[in-house]
Parts: structure tokens; C-alpha cells; sequence
């Protein structure tokens, strides 16, 4: 087990996991409303919901507790 897990091997895999996100693709607010109607007319709209209730939160935070 020791041999398996070293500090090295253990930052080399830890820089793929964040080269690998960094080099995705940004989804703007339109491919991700159509993202989430793609799962179906209820679960979707619900899913756009709960986006929508997430993002108010979300500023309503930011302005009453900032980080």
C-alpha cells in the first residue's frame, strides 16, 4: 500500500483531475435549460425550477452574507 500511494504519483493524479477541468467547456445558461428539459417534460421543468430557486438563493446569499 505504501508503494501504491506516494506524494508524487499522488499530485501527479491530482493535476490530470485539474488540467482535465479546467480544459472543459463552459455551458451557458441556454444548452443547460436544454440540458435539463432533455431528462422530460416534468422531471425537466422541476429540474429548471429548482435551477432557478438554486441561482436566487444563490444572490440572495451573496448579498446578505458576502464571502
Amino acid at each position: 500500500m505504501k508503494i501504491t500511494y506516494n506524494w508524487r504519483k499522488t499530485a501527479e493524479r491530482t493535476e490530470k483531475v485539474y488540467n482535465y477541468a479546467i480544459n472543459q467547456n463552459q455551458i451557458n445558461i441556454y444548452n443547460k435549460i436544454k440540458l435539463l428539459f432533455a431528462w422530460g417534460p416534468v422531471v425537466g421543468m422541476y429540474a429548471i425550477l429548482f435551477m432557478i430557486y438554486e441561482s436566487i438563493v444563490i444572490a440572495l446569499l451573496d448579498i446578505f452574507w458576502p464571502s
